[in-house]
């Protein structure tokens, strides 16, 4: 459900010049951009959530920063942490498309756990965590949970 509503704001309220890259820059660093707006727009769109989870970008966790970490209030309900991943637009056709998305998934998973970037979660008794990798390639996001 998440996914669905997730695509359909993203649809609704992102163009495709929102995210395109400017000037003449390319390569690794248009990629940092796109991440960094999607961090943003993501935290954007997640502060609705705000009476019920503490809403945090970019913190300290474990044995690194986490892209986004949602502390509920109320210990008993889930904890998430998002990691975002971005995909070059240009880098991808049909025939890869699955490929790529299916390995920036494995690696935003990888990440959460190698990292753990839920031991704020952890050490605030928050028993229940929620790893939520999402990954755009332009806007369109691709998003699983574990």
């Amino acid at each position: 459900e998440f996914e669905k509503g997730f695509k359909r704001i993203i649809g609704d309220t992102l163009s495709y010049f929102d995210i395109a890259p400017k000037g003449d820059k390319g390569g690794t660093e248009v990629i940092v951009q796109q991440e960094q707006f999607f961090h943003v727009y993501t935290l954007g769109l997640l502060a609705i959530l705000g009476d019920d989870y503490i809403i945090k970008l970019n913190k300290e966790s474990g044995e690194d920063r986490y892209d986004i970490l949602l502390r509920p209030h109320d210990n008993t309900k889930y904890g998430i942490v998002i990691e975002i991943k971005t995909i070059n637009a240009g880098d991808v056709d049909i025939d890869n498309r699955a490929a790529l998305v299916n390995k920036a998934i494995s690696e935003a998973k990888n990440q959460i756990e190698k990292n753990k970037y839920y031991k704020e979660l952890i050490d605030n008794k928050i028993e229940k965590v929620i790893k939520l990798p999402i990954v755009f390639i332009g806007k369109e996001p691709y998003i699983t949970k574990s």
